[in-house]
């Protein structure tokens, strides 16, 4: 069976015990994560998020980008009033294939497919521990977030699944 078949068949089992009509997009946690694509970094799985519990925006290297700022500020506006509750953690993990944007040869092949230096500077992280700090005060700085807001940071483990942190989500 092709992915795509077996994604839809899955779909039919989830869709027969749906009990999640009504809800609102305001998360229950009122929280949003923002991590890598590495399909190792699940925040339904890593985190125990159930649906409705968190939102996720899923980047490449988990990094916070200019487009990233765009869909806080935006997804904050549109759920309104829970943004006076609103945490943003921010989830980068070991083994991340964006670490090896910091070798000149890999960005130049990377360059070579259309991708803009400036994105790949962007999204290069050698370290999580010190990228997942940057990309909280990225956060901050933007001040385009409730003053409320709460960011923190934090580095999952692909290695044995723990999640450490590294900024404790404080005030914005």
């Amino acid at each position: 069976m092709d992915p795509a078949t077996e994604l839809v068949a899955r779909n039919t089992t989830f869709a027969k015990s749906f009990a999640y009509a009504g809800r609102t997009a305001a998360p229950d946690l009122g929280t949003v994560i923002v991590t890598c694509v590495d399909p190792r970094v699940d925040p339904a799985h890593t985190l125990g998020i159930r649906v409705g519990e968190a939102a996720v925006i899923r980047t490449v290297g988990g990094r916070v980008s200019e487009r990233v700022l765009d869909d806080l500020a935006l997804y904050a506006h549109f759920i309104g009033p829970a943004t006076d509750e609103l945490t943003v953690l921010v989830v980068h993990h070991t083994e991340c294939g964006a670490a090896r944007l910091a070798d000149p040869d890999v960005r130049e092949a990377a360059t070579s497919a259309g991708i803009s230096p400036q994105r790949l500077e962007e999204i290069a992280s050698a370290d999580p521990s010190d990228s997942v700090g940057a990309d909280v005060e990225r956060i901050v700085r933007a001040r385009r977030l409730s003053p409320s807001a709460r960011i923190g940071g934090y580095v999952y483990d692909v290695s044995d699944g723990t999640i450490s942190e590294v900024v404790s989500p404080t005030e914005a």
